[in-house]
């Protein structure tokens, strides 16, 4: 077991993904983490000094970040190991010129690469045009969780929606409280706990109330029970080819899902899911007085326990491809 592990190393930088983090032990994989920010430059040295040291069979990296994909790719060429690439959304759809800038002079650099890796279909069919890129892109969605106990939380009379929150420009966390509070003023028993470092929109903490609570961050334990303990949960961006983390959590934990109306999300949650606009707010209302009802809820639960199984067989099947390149 441990040779499997030297021979295999998964390399990120800057910011370590759940996704990453799950992958690698999937996979049986040494993991390298550099928390660096641009130029790179310790990330550089410290990667360089790591693969000449461990002399991988199969290196992953995560990316965006260009200059890994650079280094990883000349070492290949001296060390003779399998290169593939996990390509997070960012890389290869840019939000903003900024994001253009520091990702697009590298993605032709992909071709190297024996693996390629992206999130979802939609991303594979809109942006990974050239043929024999295509023909070595795999779609392999993020594992799931594993819930090892149920400690309940919060009032057990009441309707809980969770809203995993990283608290970025994407989530429309505004609105979301706008809907809800609107439930509120209408006598509605719910409460909505909003997770994640709400320090990053201060602002929002207005609106905190014995109905609208702001966790903060949370321990993996106490998370995990905060999922288990809900009715629903919320995951909600406004921007296409985003595979939420939250929606993947909620599905782990077989709840209810409200999800944005973008092809991706739907193309996934084909069952056990609501979807709304998420700028809309009468749409998330609706979504949200719809979730007041334990039958819908339980027909919902009943569709995303069958989603859960068929999600589960498919990425096995996926995960085996790159264990054969591995």
């Amino acid at each position: 077991m441990r040779t499997e592990i030297t021979n295999r190393a998964f390399i990120a930088w800057r910011r370590l993904s759940n996704r990453t983090k799950k992958l690698a032990k999937i996979l049986n994989m040494r993991l390298f983490f550099i928390r660096d920010m641009p130029p790179y430059i310790i990330a550089l040295l410290s990667t360089i000094f790591f693969l000449l040291k461990v002399k991988p069979k199969s290196v992953f990296i995560q990316l965006p970040q260009g200059p890994l994909l650079i280094v990883a790719v000349i070492l290949k060429k001296v060390l003779k190991y399998k290169l593939i690439a996990d390509v997070h959304t960012a890389f290869l759809f840019h939000t903003s010129l900024k994001v253009s800038i520091l990702n697009k002079p590298f993605v032709h650099c992909l071709k190297f690469c024996d693996l390629i890796i992206v999130h979802n279909d939609e991303i594979r069919r809109e942006f990974i045009k050239d043929e024999n890129l295509r023909r070595k892109t795999v779609v392999i969605q993020d594992p799931l969780i594993e819930f090892k106990g149920e400690k309940r939380i919060g009032r057990k009379e009441s309707i809980k929606f969770i809203f995993p929150a990283s608290f970025s420009p994407d989530e429309p966390i505004e609105s979301v409280i706008t809907a809800f509070s609107e439930l509120i003023r209408e006598g509605h028993n719910c409460i909505l706990y909003i997770t994640g470092n709400w320090k990053r929109k201060k602002h929002l903490r207005k609106y905190a109330s014995k109905n609208i609570i702001f966790t903060g961050f949370l321990s993996k334990s106490d998370y995990e029970s905060i999922l288990a303990s809900s009715d629903v949960i919320i995951a909600l961006t406004t921007r296409e080819y985003t595979f939420l983390s939250a929606a993947a959590e909620g599905l782990a934990a077989e709840k209810p899902l409200i999800l944005s109306k973008t092809k991706t999300l739907r193309r996934i949650f084909k069952k056990g899911a609501i979807f709304v606009s998420p700028r809309d707010v009468g749409d998330i209302k609706k979504a949200l007085r719809l979730m007041l009802n334990e039958d819908i809820r339980q027909k919902l639960m009943t569709e995303i326990k069958e989603l859960k199984k068929e999600y589960i067989i498919k990425l096995s099947k996926r995960l085996d491809v790159i264990r054969n390149i591995l």
